[in-house]
C-alpha cells in the first residue's frame, strides 16, 4: 500500500516518470484513465513473480541493524524482500522509529545494500476512516457469522474496522487474526479474545499509526510473513474456520462483485481478495463475506441488477458465501441465480429495492409446481 503524499506523482505528470501498479490508492487515483498511469491486474500471491526480473533499483524503510548485522523490514513483508533479492540495486533508508517486526520474511542483511542512507522523513501512516452507522449495522450483522476459535482475515476500511471493535465487546473467543493488522485489531488482541502465545496474529502488513507499529514491536504474538505464504491458499486452507472479510465497490444480482473499478474508472485493485477466499473455500467451516454499504455516498445502489459497461470482475459469482450490507445478511451458497437476486435485493437500501425487484426474472414456475434437473 502506497500511502503520504505520493510526491513522485509530481514527476509523472510532468512526464519523467511512469507509475506502473496494482494497487491503485490516495491521490494516485487522480491519474487513473490516463497516459500517466500504467495498472496491472495481479493478485496478491503474484505480485513477488511479477516483479522478478523487472526491478532496477529497489528503495525500501527498514530499522537500524541488531547486534546481528539484520535489519527488519517492519511493517512489510508482503513482497518487499523478495524484490530486494532480485533487484541490481538496493536501497536502505534507515529509520529508528520503524517497528522491529518478528519472522525471517522481514529481516535483512545491513551489508547487503548498495546504499544507505538516514530517514529523514517519518513514516507514513494509515489513519481510520471515520466511524458510522452503517458500519456499525454491518458489523452488528456479520458477528453472528464468526465462529469460536475462527480465524479471521480481515480487510481495510471503516466496515472491517467496525467488525474488530464489535468482538472485543463479544463472547466469541480463542480468535487467530491473519492478513492485515490495523489499529482496530490492536483493541481486539490486547482484549483477550485472541488466543494465547506466539504466532496468534500471522500478518502480511501493517496498516495504522504508532498504535499498531508500537504493538508490533519485538512481539512474538505477532509473526510476519510474505505472500507467498499468507496468500497460498494451500496455507490458508490448513486454518480452520477461515472467515474472510472483504469490502467491495458494488454487487450485482447474480453475486459477482466489482473491487477494482466501476465502469471505466479504476479506484483500487484485485489485492488478496481472490486468494483469501479461495483459502476461506477450502478451509473447514470456512466462509468468504463480502461486507459493503448498500449505498455510495451520493446514494446510488451498491447492489445493482448489472455491474456498469466496463467494470471488472473481481470476484466470481461463485466464489461468495455471504453479502453483507446495513441491512442485513444474504446467504448465497447453494442459491439458484433467482434467489440470489431476491435475496440480494432484500438487503439493498430501501428506496432502491423497487427498482431491482422490476429488474428480477418472472417464475416460470406456477404456485405447487416444481421443477427436477439442471
Amino acid at each position: 500500500m502506497l500511502l503520504g503524499d505520493m510526491a513522485y506523482l509530481d514527476e509523472v505528470v510532468e512526464g519523467r516518470m511512469i507509475f506502473r501498479t496494482w494497487h491503485i490508492a490516495g491521490r494516485g487515483r487522480r491519474l487513473a484513465g490516463s497516459d500517466y498511469l500504467e495498472y496491472v491486474p495481479v493478485r496478491a500471491r503474484d505480485v513477488a513473480a511479477h516483479l522478478r526480473s523487472r526491478v532496477d533499483v529497489a528503495i525500501v524503510r527498514v530499522t537500524p541493524p541488531d547486534a546481528h548485522g539484520m535489519c527488519s523490514l517492519g511493517p512489510s513483508a508482503s513482497y518487499t524482500k523478495a524484490m530486494l533479492m532480485s533487484a541490481r540495486l538496493t536501497i536502505a533508508e534507515v529509520d529508528p522509529q520503524l517497528p522491529r517486526t518478528r519472522g525471517s520474511d522481514v529481516s535483512f542483511p545491513y551489508a547487503s545494500f548498495d546504499l544507505v542512507v538516514d530517514a529523514e522523513t517519518p513514516t507514513s501512516t494509515y489513519v481510520s476512516g471515520h466511524r458510522s452507522e452503517q458500519a456499525a449495522q454491518i458489523a452488528k450483522h456479520l458477528v453472528p457469522l464468526i465462529k469460536q476459535g475462527a480465524t479471521l482475515q480481515l480487510g481495510i476500511g471503516s466496515v472491517t474496522e467496525e467488525v474488530a471493535s464489535s468482538l472485543v465487546s463479544s463472547d466469541v473467543s480463542d480468535l487467530r487474526i491473519v492478513g492485515m493488522m490495523t489499529d482496530s485489531m490492536v483493541d481486539l488482541a490486547e482484549s483477550g479474545r485472541l488466543v494465547h502465545g506466539p504466532n496468534s496474529i500471522e500478518a502480511v502488513e501493517l496498516l495504522g499509526t504508532r498504535k499498531v507499529f508500537d504493538f508490533a514491536y519485538e512481539n512474538d504474538a505477532l509473526q510476519m510473513y510474505s505472500s507467498a505464504t499468507i496468500h497460498d491458499s494451500a496455507w490458508l486452507a490448513s486454518k480452520p474456520n477461515l472467515i474472510s472479510i472483504c469490502s467491495a465497490l458494488s454487487v450485482d444480482l447474480s453475486g459477482q462483485v466489482a473491487s477494482e473499478q466501476i465502469g471505466p474508472r479504476l479506484i483500487s485493485g484485485v489485492g488478496g481478495s481472490a486468494d483469501f477466499f479461495e483459502g476461506a473455500h477450502q478451509s473447514p467451516g470456512g466462509a468468504r463475506v463480502v461486507a459493503l454499504t448498500a449505498k455510495t455516498p451520493s446514494g446510488a445502489s451498491r447492489i445493482c441488477a448489472e455491474l456498469a459497461p466496463g467494470t471488472a470482475v473481481t470476484l466470481p459469482r461463485h466464489s461468495i458465501d455471504y453479502v453483507v450490507t446495513e441491512h442485513g445478511a444474504a446467504h448465497l451458497a447453494g442459491l439458484s441465480l433467482g434467489e440470489r437476486a431476491e435475496a440480494l435485493t432484500a438487503i439493498a437500501a430501501p428506496e432502491h429495492r423497487d427498482a431491482l425487484e422490476a429488474s428480477l426474472p418472472r417464475r416460470k414456475a406456477e404456485k405447487g409446481s416444481h421443477h427436477v434437473g439442471p
